[in-house]
Formats: structure tokens, C-alpha cells, sequence
């Protein structure tokens, strides 16, 4: 009996894991480094990698490897599972690349044959997806889901259905390419527009949002204001989009989001009328996505 892999590829991290041909997952949940900024065959190899390690498990349960999903950041020709990321600081080296053919043909490789099936989604798209089949309350009403890691992820549903094109929805469901504050919205509302405003703050070059966070909790008063000022930039750039959509409820995700406790006050302030549900790690959600996702074909 065939069964698949299933990758949540994220800027940072893979999160991986192998499913019965029914759907049930067979191990944990694995995580590996992503070397999104690597050179193309190191970013390759590593996804061959991390495939092999998640084939080994269908294996040792009793399946052969039939399909591999991938959950993928954007923008991405999903249909042709090309990647046409560029100037984002992720994955520049496989820009215009045929994924699965890259894969099938590296070098001495074993994993994959040709009957492999191949399958690419939109990460946010399956994680909402994901959301919509796990939660009930994200099933119902109209819902806008921001992820915040590397860049800032969006998607739109009403009543459980992703929407890529409805009234009050930016094309695809895409927030990150809109104008803010002079750049982007993907420049600020993500860990590089953190680190940005941290600098701003005095902090030295590369400070993260864990070390944020750390001095944060330990009351520093200049962590805190980078904090509260990344929370009113969250609330501005989402303004145009809840007044167009009028979302139900907000759902952040996301690593960032592990820091809500430090930044949501500015944003639920400025929306009061709207609740937010934080989910720090979305993986069991994007790759439940994936699940639905290859179930409707």
C-alpha cells in the first residue's frame, strides 16, 4: 500500500513527517533546518534528506513512498512546482526551478522514482486549510489568518473556504507585497522588520525576537517598546484589509506569535472588536492542509 511525505518548508525550518494511505500519521513530527539561503544543491540535497529520512518510516510501516507534498512559502507556480521566490532572503537559489524534476534527477539518488507523485501548496493556504478541518470555530464565519515568520503570510476564509478572489480579498490572499511605511508590508511585519525597529531601538545588529522576548520578560523597557511599536505596525498594516473584509476573527501564527503576550495589547486595542486566536506553531495544521488538499485532488 502507497503512502506519502508531507513538508511544511518553511524559511527556517522543515517540518516533516510520513502518512498511511489513509491519512494517519505514522511518526512525529520531524523538524530539520531549511538552509533557505543556501546554494541550490545544498538546498536540494536537503530536501532529498529530509524525503529519505520520512520514506524510511512509511517503510518501516508497512507502505511504499506514493506521493510527497510540499507546503511552500510564496510566490510559487504551485500547478508546474516551480519556485519564483527572489529578494526574499530564502530560497533565491532554486528561483525557476521544476522542483520535482530537480529532485528525480540529482545525482545518485534513490530516493524518489519516477512513479513518485508530486504535489505543491501554498503554506498559508494549508495551514488555513488546516484550520478550517481542526478547529471548529475557524469553520465557520469569515476568518483572516496572518503568519509572521521570515515574511508575513496571509490567508482569507469564509466558512471554511479559502478565498483567492472574492470582494475585500487582495489577489491570491496575499498581504505581504502591499505598500507600509515606505517599504512593504514584508519588510515590517516580519522577523527582519523586528530586527529592523530593534536597531532602531539601540539593539545591536541581528537581535532576535527570542532575545527580545528573554529581556522583555526580564522588564527591560526598551525590548518592551520595540515590542509594543511591532504590535501598532501589525494593527496599521492590517486596517485596510479587516475594513475590506470584515473578518470574523483573527488568527495569528506563526514563531513571532509565541511573543503575542508582548505585542497584542496594540493590536486588540486597536481592534477591539475582533478575536484573535494565536497558534505559535502551525505545522500540525499546514500539513492536515496538505492532507485535505490531495484528498480533493
Amino acid at each position: 500500500m502507497k503512502g506519502s511525505v508531507l513538508l511544511d518548508v518553511g524559511g527556517t525550518e522543515i517540518k516533516s513527517a510520513a502518512y498511511s494511505g489513509s491519512g494517519k500519521r505514522l511518526d512525529a513530527v520531524h523538524s530539520a533546518s531549511s538552509y533557505a539561503q543556501a546554494d541550490r544543491d545544498t538546498i536540494l540535497g536537503n530536501l532529498l534528506a529530509v524525503t529519505a529520512r520520512e520514506k524510511a518510516v512509511l517503510e518501516a510501516g508497512g507502505f511504499r513512498l506514493g506521493a510527497v507534498g510540499l507546503a511552500f512559502p510564496g510566490p510559487f507556480d504551485y500547478e508546474k512546482g516551480i519556485c519564483r521566490i527572489r529578494g526574499l532572503a530564502k530560497y533565491d537559489a532554486i528561483e525557476g526551478l521544476p522542483l520535482e524534476d530537480a529532485l528525480k534527477s540529482l545525482p545518485g539518488q534513490t530516493v524518489l522514482t519516477p512513479e513518485v507523485r508530486f504535489f505543491f501548496r501554498h503554506d498559508l493556504e494549508s495551514f488555513a486549510r488546516g484550520l478550517a478541518s481542526l478547529e471548529p470555530v475557524c469553520a465557520e464565519g469569515r476568518v483572516l489568518c496572518l503568519c509572521i515568520g521570515t515574511g508575513a503570510g496571509s490567508a482569507f476564509l469564509e466558512g471554511g473556504r479559502l478565498l483567492k478572489q472574492a470582494p475585500g480579498v487582495p489577489p491570491d490572499g496575499w498581504i505581504y507585497p502591499f505598500p507600509f511605511r515606505g517599504l512593504t508590508i514584508d519588510d515590517w511585519i516580519s522577523a527582519r522588520g523586528l530586527e529592523r525597529l530593534a536597531r532602531e531601538a539601540g539593539f545591536p545588529p541581528g537581535t532576535s525576537g527570542k532575545e527580545l522576548s528573554a529581556l522583555a520578560a526580564w522588564g527591560d523597557p526598551r525590548a518592551a517598546g520595540v515590542w509594543r511599536t511591532f504590535g501598532l505596525f501589525i494593527a496599521e498594516a492590517l486596517q485596510p484589509f479587516i475594513d475590506a473584509f470584515r473578518p470574523d476573527r483573527l488568527v495569528l501564527g506563526g514563531q513571532i506569535s509565541k511573543a503575542e503576550r508582548y505585542f497584542g495589547k496594540e493590536l486588540k486595542d486597536r481592534h477591539t472588536e475582533l478575536p484573535v486566536l494565536t497558534v505559535s506553531d502551525t505545522t500540525e495544521y499546514t500539513l492536515e492542509g496538505l492532507l485535505v488538499a490531495d484528498r480533493e485532488g
